[in-house]
């Protein structure tokens, strides 16, 4: 009983450790930012140079990392040297900071509570049905998430914001703040659209691997 219990719980850990790395990879691949930005002329749209809008997404990624203390930065727009962002942009980014901190930490405690378990000896026998239990779980999560993302992508945006936030500093004015031109809700949704379809890889690889296993014990 005991083994029925933890086994689908230690898939559950690694499960999560694996989609929170993968979001990371994704969020944090700059070749996106650099590429995203070229096919909206974000550049041109915001009168600032290429180069410019690449090194503020370094210093916001940076900052979101926990590897800077600010994000302040220094640009040209229309041949005058301005600040990036603004005191409510900078708000903002304190709480999307703490928020990536804790799916990070949490990351690593899965990582934690996997160790445990391993160490506990529970896996010395068949586990497929338990790897293919925390499957459906994530699926039946995810799946509606993303579906709902898939159907209506602005709502989803929106409703988000209103339950990871507790403020409406996400609440930003394309006249007075960079940042929302800088990441328009199309950007927004194609990264969206890209960490779907690396969780649907990732659902996909664990599936075929627990297939895999049931066919070799069955053998």
């Amino acid at each position: 009983m005991k083994s029925k219990i933890l086994q689908p719980l230690g898939f559950v850990f690694l499960i999560f450790f694996l989609l929170v790395t993968v979001f990371e990879l994704i969020v944090f691949n700059e070749s996106f930012y650099d590429t995203q930005y070229q096919k909206l002329n974000t550049a041109q749209n915001m009168a600032m140079s290429h180069d410019d809008l690449m090194k503020s997404t370094h210093v916001l990624l940076d900052y979101i990392k926990d590897e800077r203390d600010d994000i302040d930065v220094m640009v040209s727009v229309d041949g005058e040297l301005v600040s990036m962002f603004n005191q409510r942009e900078i708000d903002h980014m304190v709480d999307v900071k703490n928020l990536f901190l804790t799916v990070d930490t949490l990351k690593w405690v899965s990582v934690i509570g996997l160790g445990v378990l391993l160490l506990t000896g529970i896996y010395k026998t068949t586990y497929y049905e338990a790897m293919k239990k925390a499957i459906v779980i994530y699926l039946i999560v995810f799946g509606t998430i993303g579906f709902y993302a898939l159907i209506d992508f602005s709502n989803f945006w929106i409703l988000f914001h209103k339950l990871l936030f507790t403020n409406d500093l996400w609440l930003l004015n394309p006249a007075t703040d960079r940042m929302i031109n800088l990441f328009p809700e199309i950007f927004f949704n194609r990264l969206v659209m890209r960490v779907i379809l690396g969780f649907v890889i990732v659902f996909g690889s664990l599936f075929g691997v627990s297939k895999y296993l049931e066919k070799r014990d069955r053998a």
